[in-house]
C-alpha cells in the first residue's frame, strides 16, 4: 500500500500484557496505536489493506468459549476507514467465524471457520449492499488465506491438488489446474492474486517452485 502499513504487535512479557494493532502512514512514517487490549480479551490478526480502508481479523476471547477445542474464541472480519480519524471499526460478519479479510473496493472475502488457524469455507460481502454470500468451494473440502484481485478470488485449497479460482463476474468457480493425487508435479499452495496476476507455489518440498500467470480482466469474456 502506498499510504500505510499495518501490523499487529503483542508483548508477554513479565511487566506488560498488551495486543496492539499499529498503523505508519508513509511517506511521514509517523505511527499510531489502532486498538490495543489484554491479549487474553482481544487480538487483532491479518490485516490487509486497499487504499485508505483496512480489514483485519478480530479475535475475540471475551464472548468466546475458553474451554471449546475448536472456537475458544469468536472471530469477527473489521472495517475501518484510516482516512477518517474518528471512524469507529465495523463489524462486517454476523457468523462469529469470519478470519483472513481481504478487501478491495467494496468487496470483503474472508474465510469462515470456527478457528482462525482452520480451513473454512469461503464468504464474499458487498460494503455496497451490506450482504455476505457464503460461497462453495467444492470439489475442495475447504481453504484459507483468501485473496482478491480485480476479477479472481485466490485461495489455498485443502486439497493442492484441485486447484481452482472464484470468478466474481460469473460467480461460479474457474479451475486453474487438477492433477492425481500422486502427481509428482506437486500441487497449488501458498496462493495469492493481485489485480490480474496469480502466483502460486508448487512442486515438492525436494523442489518447490514460483509459478505465476495473468488473469482474465473484468472486461474478458
Amino acid at each position: 500500500n502506498e499510504r500505510h502499513v499495518v501490523w499487529q504487535g503483542i508483548a508477554l512479557g513479565p511487566d506488560e500484557r498488551r495486543a496492539e494493532l499499529v498503523e505508519m502512514s508513509l511517506p511521514d512514517m509517523h505511527r499510531r496505536v489502532l486498538l490495543s487490549d489484554d491479549p487474553g480479551r482481544f487480538q487483532w490478526w491479518d490485516p490487509a489493506l486497499d487504499g485508505d480502508r483496512l480489514v483485519y481479523t478480530e479475535v475475540d476471547y471475551v464472548h468466546g468459549d475458553a474451554s471449546s477445542p475448536t472456537h475458544p474464541a469468536e472471530l469477527h472480519a473489521m472495517l475501518l476507514d484510516l482516512a477518517d480519524p474518528n471512524a469507529q471499526p465495523m463489524r462486517l460478519d454476523t457468523s462469529g467465524r469470519a478470519a483472513e479479510p481481504a478487501i478491495l473496493g467494496d468487496t470483503v472475502v474472508w474465510k469462515d471457520a470456527d478457528d482462525v488457524f482452520n480451513y473454512g469455507t469461503l464468504a464474499v460481502h458487498s460494503l455496497t449492499t451490506g450482504g455476505t454470500r457464503i460461497v462453495s468451494t467444492a470439489p475442495q473440502g475447504g481453504i484459507k488465506t483468501p485473496s482478491i484481485g480485480n476479477r479472481y478470488v485466490a485461495f489455498w485449497g485443502i486439497d493442492d491438488t484441485e486447484f481452482f479460482l472464484y470468478d466474481l463476474k460469473r460467480q461460479q468457480l474457474a479451475p486453474v489446474f487438477r492433477l492425481a493425487p500422486d502427481s509428482p508435479v506437486g500441487g497449488a499452495f501458498r496462493v495469492e492474486v493481485a489485480g490480474d496476476l496469480l502466483i502460486w507455489v508448487q512442486g515438492t518440498e525436494d523442489r518447490p517452485l514460483i509459478a505465476w500467470g495473468r488473469l482474465p480482466a473484468m472486461d474478458d469474456p
